[in-house]
């Protein structure tokens, strides 16, 4: 069974996913993966918030658009699925701070 399946939150696979893709510059698909993971009943899940401001970080420039673009999308997350969910927020607070 795939770590992942099994535990969304292991530390150690999450470590060994983010090695993975910084060795091999897997970058593509990753924020699909994890949009498609965050639509998909993982919205609380804080190390999936965590990697997506990894990935985001390391494929698109600093700019004030991207935050704009994350502003808007965590608080789309936020209205449309769980406006509880503590995860979220802390997110939205990082690109606030």
């Amino acid at each position: 069974m795939d770590i992942y399946n099994s535990d969304q939150k292991n530390y150690h696979a999450w470590s060994y996913r983010l090695w993975l893709i910084e060795r091999f510059g897997l970058w593509a698909n990753e924020l699909d993966f994890v949009e498609h993971e965050i639509k998909n009943g993982q919205v609380t899940n804080n190390t999936l918030w965590s990697y997506r401001y990894f990935i985001t970080a390391k494929t698109k420039e600093f700019s004030k658009n991207v935050v704009t673009e994350e502003i808007k999308y965590t608080m789309e997350q936020i209205e449309n699925q769980d406006p509880n969910n503590e995860a979220a927020w802390v997110y939205l607070k990082g690109y606030l701070a």
